[in-house]
């Protein structure tokens, strides 16, 4: 019991996952390069790697297609800057909304 406990206090910056967000966006953009159409069939699994991984205070200040430019040969992703939020359009007719300003995320089935 006191060994599970101890693993739930830990420091999210201090993952191996967050530490590694550079390399697994640089992965994520070589997949998109090379297979797109597999990454657009997960597309919203995808959006969910790229916006675990962006740095949201960036994100909010520069916009989707400035941080992560791979995303924008897409045409079911967009970002609304005013409202700060990205939709996500998936193949099979889900959409997703993710909310910058609380970091919340909405997924509706079609």
């Amino acid at each position: 019991m006191q060994q599970q406990q101890q693993s739930l206090n830990f420091i999210p910056n201090q993952t191996v996952l967050y530490r590694a967000r550079p390399e697994i966006l640089k992965n994520l953009h070589r997949l998109i390069d090379e297979h797109q159409d597999a990454v657009y069939g997960l597309i919203i699994e995808a959006m969910d790697i790229i916006l675990y991984c962006l740095d949201h205070n960036a994100l909010k200040a520069r916009g989707l297609g400035e941080m992560y430019p791979a995303i924008t040969s897409f045409q079911n992703v967009t970002f609304c800057n005013s409202s700060k939020r990205v939709a996500v359009g998936a193949r099979n007719g889900n959409l997703a909304i993710y909310e910058l300003k609380t970091g919340k995320n909405q997924v509706r089935a079609d």
